[in-house]
């Protein structure tokens, strides 16, 4: 509906290869989009299995412990302030 407008041929060219380019800039975005998704979510869950490991009742207090260290590190906490056991 926007070429409707349009006298030139030249113009509607120029029109229809932005929205081409616009199309497929909107394409690229959903696929990075996606992707960092995948890897967001793939963060969690290693995060998530490190809490459960953590704080795990009934698991060995050094297995435990390990676990503690990882869940410090995938957190960010600086390594100076880890307490490796």
């Amino acid at each position: 509906s926007i070429l409707e407008n349009v006298q030139t041929p030249a113009e509607k060219r120029r029109i229809q290869e932005f929205l081409y380019r616009l199309d497929k800039y909107d394409q690229d975005l959903a696929v990075a989009f996606a992707e960092y998704v995948e890897i967001i979510e793939k963060e969690y869950r290693e995060l998530y299995i490190e809490i459960d490991a953590t704080f795990d009742k009934e698991g060995i207090s050094s297995d435990r412990a390990e676990h503690s260290v990882k869940l410090a590190e995938i957190s960010g906490v600086d390594e100076d302030r880890i307490n490796h056991c």
